[in-house]
Order: structure tokens, then C-alpha cells, then sequence
């Protein structure tokens, strides 16, 4: 699974020095400002949990690696996108939960 592998050990991202992430906006702007940085010692999960305590299901959060994996693959520098919770809310798992995000992810490359 690559949630646990290092991100200097994934293919194509051996030219990779650094990732940064910063949540812009937010549903309720609980997770305004808030930000991660990964280098290539790194764990390679990119994943922020819900912050709502109703959120269930096993996709809750947001992920966004495959955002990441296409940047690196193409050489993007930095992409701010939006991107909606996974889970639900309410344990039945019939109503999507609502919160979303806005993200910004900028790469950084080895010369």
C-alpha cells in the first residue's frame, strides 16, 4: 500500500524536495490555515481527516494523492483545487457528508 511507503521510494518522485499543503478555505473555515509539509523521508500520506464528528464511512476525509501524483508526472509546480469529504453523514451511510475543502499543493524539484 503506498500510504506506507516513503515518498523518495515512489516511481517518479525521486526528483521531488519538498511538498507543502495549505488548507485556503473550508466548509465551516475550521481548517482555514492549516498546512503540512512532506519532504523525501516523509511518509507519502496525503490525506486530512474530517474534521466533523458526525463524518463516517471508510473514504471520510480528503485525499488527494492522485492531485499529487499527476503534478509530479507532469512537473506542476503548485495547483489549488476543491475537493469534497468522502464519508457520510450519518452511520447508515445514505447522506454524503458536506464538508469541503480548497487546497493549494506546491512542489518543489531537485534542480
Amino acid at each position: 500500500m503506498n500510504d506506507l511507503l516513503l515518498i523518495r521510494e515512489l516511481y517518479n518522485f525521486s526528483n521531488v524536495e519538498q511538498i507543502n499543503i495549505q488548507v485556503l478555505d473550508s466548509w465551516d473555515n475550521a481548517m482555514n490555515g492549516k498546512s503540512m509539509q512532506f519532504t523525501p523521508n516523509s511518509k507519502a500520506l496525503f490525506y486530512i481527516d474530517c474534521p466533523f464528528s458526525e463524518c463516517y464511512g471508510p473514504l471520510k476525509g480528503f485525499r488527494f494523492d492522485n492531485q499529487i501524483y499527476e503534478m509530479v508526472r507532469q512537473r506542476l509546480s503548485s495547483l489549488i483545487f476543491h475537493i469534497e469529504c468522502g464519508g457520510f453523514g450519518d452511520h447508515g451511510q445514505h447522506h454524503h457528508c458536506d464538508n469541503w475543502i480548497e487546497i493549494q499543493i506546491c512542489i518543489k524539484y531537485n534542480e
